[in-house]
């Protein structure tokens, strides 16, 4: 540079000089000017962010006392949480107004302000809904939907009162266990529970000794108990999806709003510390220029890397939960336009799929169980039935027959018992062959089924010899069972195929439960009394 200016006459290169200081200072008195322009704007948008900051904190601390008086009214079921409610949601409508009204037309943040607009207005679109349904379930435990299914309930048990049936106390404790379970924890599977323990209840109710009256009466209390619980279990999970949405769409805009005030306070920072340099280092020009250069440097260069480093640390977070098998995670950064986004949405098709495997997996598992239950189900009535009559087998003969004796003993009723034997059933197997046999077995076993009343157990006792066990039934009327089922035999026409007919007559013997009797006992009188009709003639009943 000396050497070139050494070509020059001196008044050029003073002139020069000249030319260039008063550059200088010109560009300093430039850089003055814009530096003092600059604090003032500075200044003005501290105060602007400031109060943008303040708004958006205020708004904050007004959804916080929105979700506080929400969780009051759920915990209370007081209406005046609902008043308060409604007091914060304007509050955070006044914050969100003053908000848009201190940001310039074009600011990116007014899209956040109306988003977090709309979650505000469903947000209370929700909490209202929620507030409807809870109503109408019930503030108390004694009003709504709740009270109506304590009333159902209370009504099941005056039906019980009085009537001596253990099963039936059971069933109805563990139908009340399940309700109680359900509005505790709002789970459905106690839902279905309750509605398995209603089955129960009537599947129960027709072999216990009640009246018809009566078990007609509990069926319908019952019946009724269990509409009522339906329908407040299905306004009570209505209610827990309304307070799941509420939390959602806090949960969607609780980040705006940190966004929002973390913005506002960066940028109020910023303007500050911008401020405070331009007034320090306003006399040196070019450090100054130099320094705001470096500072805005490392602070674009800092938000970038918050920006980044923030959503891909989330994540790696999803991306582990998601590996443990955790499919409730929220996937960070799909709000997003850019490569973060598209890795969002990438998990977001990983989770479902994920998902969608879990569902299948529970799905076959659930198919499994159902096979193995219906298998056992079916081993169970090979065990107990008559595989040719369809009657209830000799196994299960003797047991029943133990069970009824201690029942009628423990409930001082009579109990009855036939034993029936068909007359000359082996002219029939000489005559149709086997074949003929069995349909007349066949045939007989099913007027034994016809002609027996619900709560009899009529079973194949051996060979051509079955037994009817007749619950509360004294001497008379089981001789007129017993009378009307020789007439039925007697009068039936048993086709056997091939235009056979064959006609049967059977011989009944009859004994009544008496004391210090046992199965073994009775059987024995029973089968003593039937060989006395096979002596007398047969077809025939004889008492013992």
């Amino acid at each position: 540079m000396r050497r070139a200016l050494s070509h020059f006459p001196l008044r050029i290169q003073i002139g020069s000089l000249v030319a260039l200081a008063v550059l200088v200072m010109s560009l300093c008195a430039i850089v003055i000017w814009m530096a003092r322009s600059a604090s003032d704007r500075l200044e003005a948008r501290k105060d602007q962010e400031s109060a943008v900051a303040e708004q958006a904190v205020l708004l904050d601390a007004a959804l916080l006392d929105a979700r506080r008086q929400e969780r009051d009214f759920r915990e209370h079921r007081d209406g005046k949480y609902v008043v308060r409610h409604g007091e914060a949601i304007t509050q955070t409508g006044a914050a969100l107004d003053a908000m848009a009204g201190l940001l310039p037309p074009g600011d990116g943040r007014r899209d956040q302000i109306e988003a977090v607009r709309r979650g505000v207005v469903s947000y209370d679109a929700s909490f209202h809904k929620m507030v409807d349904l809870e109503t109408r379930v019930g503030l108390t435990d004694n009003d709504g939907l709740i009270g109506t299914v304590h009333s159902a309930a209370h009504e099941v048990e005056v039906s019980l009162r009085g009537q001596d049936d253990l099963r039936l106390a059971v069933i109805l404790l563990n139908m009340r266990r399940h309700e109680k379970d359900f509005f505790t924890h709002h789970a459905s599977e106690f839902i279905e529970r309750l509605v398995a323990s209603v089955h129960d209840f009537e599947q129960t109710a027709p072999y216990t000794a009640f009246s018809a009256q009566a078990q007609q009466q509990s069926l319908e209390r019952v019946a009724a108990y269990r509409q009522d619980f339906l329908a407040a279990s299905e306004a009570v999970m209505a209610s827990v999806a309304a307070v799941n949405a509420m939390s959602d769409t806090y949960t969607s805009i609780a980040p705006i709003l940190r966004d929002l005030v973390l913005s506002a306070r960066l940028r109020m920072s910023a303007a500050g510390s911008a401020a405070d340099r331009v007034h320090a280092l306003t006399g040196w020009v070019m450090a100054a220029t130099l320094l705001f250069g470096l500072f805005v440097v490392a602070a674009l260069g800092s938000l970038v890397a918050r920006s980044i480093y923030r959503p891909l640390a989330a994540m790696s977070e999803t991306m582990e939960s998601l590996a443990r098998g955790r499919l409730n995670v929220t996937i960070p950064g799909i709000e997003r336009h850019d490569e973060v986004s598209r890795m969002g949405q990438a998990l977001v098709v990983f989770r479902t799929a994920m998902e969608d495997a879990e569902r299948a997996r529970a799905a076959m598992e659930e198919d499994r169980r159902r096979s193995e239950h219906e298998k056992v189900a079916s081993l169970e009535t090979a065990a107990y039935v008559d595989s040719l009559t369809g009657l209830s087998n000799r196994r299960h003969f003797d047991q029943t027959m133990e069970a009824e004796i201690e029942r009628a003993v423990g409930q001082g009723h009579p109990l009855s018992l036939l034993m029936v034997d068909l007359d000359y059933f082996k002219r029939v197997n000489d005559t149709f062959g086997h074949g003929g046999g069995d349909a007349v077995l066949r045939h007989v076993a099913k007027l034994l089924r016809e002609e027996a009343r619900r709560r009899d157990v009529a079973a194949r006792y051996g060979g051509e010899e079955f037994a009817i066990i007749l619950p509360a039934t004294g001497r008379s009327l089981t001789r007129l069972v017993a009378e009307r089922l020789r007439a039925t035999v007697e009068e039936a026409r048993i086709e056997l195929g091939d235009g056979r007919v064959a006609n049967m007559t059977i011989s009944i013997g009859l004994a009544t439960l008496q004391e210090h009797d046992e199965a073994m006992t009775l059987a024995e009188r029973a089968d003593a009394a039937l060989y006395r009709a096979k002596q007398n003639g047969r077809n025939r009943v004889e008492e013992w």
